[in-house]
């Protein structure tokens, strides 16, 4: 944004911390991949706002009830994944059609992304977006119960080690290169 401070006066900054309830648990991240990357398929309790900058961005989504048919592994983390690849196969478990979505944002596309939505991220050509991440404990509860009890009891950190250090410390302990 230093660099570009256009880009950031056209970002309704304001808006999205009305929208988050504590500006400190919000985070930003910057995504710039090459043709044919990807990100697996994941879901997390923040909101995602995702803004398309350049180049296009393939997103394939689940709703949270459908964590059942993903097979996620027990990991003990914030962060949910699946090895299931929505862009190889449509996950189909005891005759069970899981519906999903799929969308391709072009260049100024914004996207809202609820708290616990599976998601798998391509890119079709070179690509680069800007998130804001935000949390709210009360519609990530309201998604998925079971999978914000298990975001609460996650040991890789814990949720107590997480909040002590996003709130006096100031430093998200996930994304922190320290």
């Amino acid at each position: 944004f230093n660099h570009a401070p256009g880009l950031k006066n056209d970002l309704p900054l304001s808006l999205f911390k009305k929208l988050s309830d504590n500006p400190r648990r919000i985070n930003w991240q910057f995504f710039l991949g090459p043709t044919g990357s990807y990100t697996p398929l994941h879901a997390e309790m923040n909101y995602n706002i995702f803004l398309q900058i350049f180049g296009t961005k393939e997103w394939i989504f689940f709703p949270p009830e459908t964590a059942r048919y993903l097979s996620p592994p027990s990991a003990h983390n914030f962060y949910f994944s699946s090895k299931i690849d929505p862009f190889k196969c449509v996950p189909d478990r005891e005759h069970a059609t899981v519906q999903g979505y799929h969308i391709v944002l072009e260049p100024g596309d914004i996207l809202i992304v609820p708290p616990f939505f599976w998601h798998s991220v391509r890119n079709p050509d070179t690509s680069c977006g800007v998130a804001f991440k935000y949390n709210s404990l009360y519609d990530a509860f309201r998604a998925s119960p079971l999978l914000f009890s298990m975001n609460l009891l996650a040991k890789n950190p814990g949720y107590i080690s997480y909040l002590w250090n996003s709130i006096f410390k100031k430093k998200h302990i996930i994304l922190s290169s320290e």
